[in-house]
C-alpha cells in the first residue's frame, strides 16, 4: 500500500468511494468533495493499492486556528470495504498525524459514529 497526497484527478474516484462508505444523508457532494480536499488548509492522504493503483481509502483534514492553537480536524476518512480489518485507517491517520505535526499543530481532532459493522454516517 502506497500513502500518498491528493491531486485533483482524485476526485471521481474518491467522491465514488464516499458513496460506498457513507449512507445519503451523511455523503458528501461532489462539489463539498473538492472544496474539502483542495481547500489551502487541507492535509490529506490517499491510500493506493501498489499492485493494482486503485485508491483504497483516503483522509482529509482541515486546520484551523483554535483558543490553544492549531488544530487538525478530520473532515472525512473512507476505507473500500475490501481493504477493512488491515490497518489502513491508521495508517492513514499516521499520516494526518505526522502532516498536522509537521505544520505545527497541536492536537487531531475527529469524530467517529458507527452505525453496524460498518460506519455509515459522519
Amino acid at each position: 500500500m502506497r500513502l500518498r497526497e491528493y491531486n485533483s484527478s482524485d476526485l471521481d474516484t474518491i467522491f465514488a468511494l464516499d458513496e460506498v462508505c457513507f449512507a445519503p444523508p451523511f455523503r458528501f457532494s461532489e462539489r463539498a468533495m473538492r472544496q474539502f480536499a483542495e481547500a489551502r488548509n487541507a492535509l490529506t492522504v490517499i491510500a493506493e493499492d501498489d499492485a493494482t493503483r486503485e485508491i483504497a481509502g483516503f483522509c482529509i483534514a482541515h486546520v484551523e486556528r483554535a483558543r490553544k492553537g492549531l488544530v487538525a480536524y478530520v473532515v472525512t476518512l473512507d476505507v473500500a470495504p475490501e481493504y477493512r480489518r488491515h490497518g489502513l485507517a491508521r495508517q492513514m491517520m499516521q499520516s494526518i498525524e505526522q502532516q498536522a505535526l509537521d505544520t505545527e499543530c497541536d492536537a487531531v481532532r475527529s469524530e467517529e459514529r458507527r452505525v453496524g459493522k460498518e460506519c455509515r454516517s459522519r
